[in-house]
């Protein structure tokens, strides 16, 4: 993604990426202990995973219709 944009623009996805993988590796952690407390440590895999999936999948539905400039 990144490579392909060009500019100020492969700035920015640079940072997003960077700004994602720091979020991810702070949150995380947290939720998946959360998780794994309430639910048991087998159990916190899939709830984890479920959550990652459904927001993927949120992220994807919303932004089907975005135009690229």
């Amino acid at each position: 993604m990144v490579a392909q944009a060009a500019g100020e623009a492969q700035g920015k996805g640079a940072g997003l990426r960077v700004t994602a993988g720091r979020l991810a590796a702070v949150f995380l952690p947290i939720l998946m202990g959360a998780a794994a407390k309430l639910f048991g440590l087998e159990a916190s895999f899939f709830i984890v995973g479920g959550a990652i999936l459904a927001l993927l999948g949120w992220l994807t539905i919303r932004d089907s219709g975005a135009q690229v400039k």
